[in-house]
């Protein structure tokens, strides 16, 4: 399962995407893939939320983006004992999907969420295309890796099948 960061990190871009992977596919030699076979990947893989935001605006904000109904998790700062980046919620995330933290991806965009992630255990990417401020340095955060574009979590996602 792959548990988002919301802010800064998440966007519905299926289609978008599936384009850029084929792009960079092409200009690398490779094979093109058809929709159907990056779309789970992109758009209908397990996958939740996990943010610091408080649920009465993360929902609203999930529902307008289309994501609310196929997170299978959302964890708000409200819902867990301790915000990121304690990981409290995102082992209620892992609660709440039936899955163990140790076969779980969290993508985040701040130095809290990368804490969070490697206290629980999970493979933890660094989202660089995020809110980054001039002073991060998100490289001495201790991510597993880092990603520029989300079209990159689509490789690390398929090389990792």
């Amino acid at each position: 399962m792959i548990l988002f960061d919301l802010d800064g990190t998440l966007v519905d871009t299926a289609h978008d995407l599936a384009y850029a992977l084929n792009l960079q596919r092409q200009q690398h030699g490779l094979t093109t893939l058809p929709f159907e076979a990056i779309r789970p990947y992109a758009s209908h893989g397990s996958k939740g939320v996990v943010t610091n935001k408080p649920r009465r605006f993360t929902q609203p904000l999930l529902e307008n983006i289309g994501l609310l109904n196929r997170a299978k998790s959302v964890v708000c700062a409200d819902d867990a004992a301790r915000p990121k980046p304690y990981p409290d919620s995102l082992y209620l995330a892992c609660e709440q999907a039936g899955v163990s933290p140790d076969i779980c991806w969290y993508v985040g965009d701040a130095e809290r969420d990368i804490e969070a992630g490697r206290a629980a255990g999970m493979y933890t990417v660094v989202a660089m295309y995020g809110y980054l401020g001039a002073t991060d340095n998100p490289q001495a955060w201790g991510a597993d890796v880092a990603i520029d574009t989300p079209l990159e979590l689509l490789n690390l996602i398929h090389d990792a099948n």
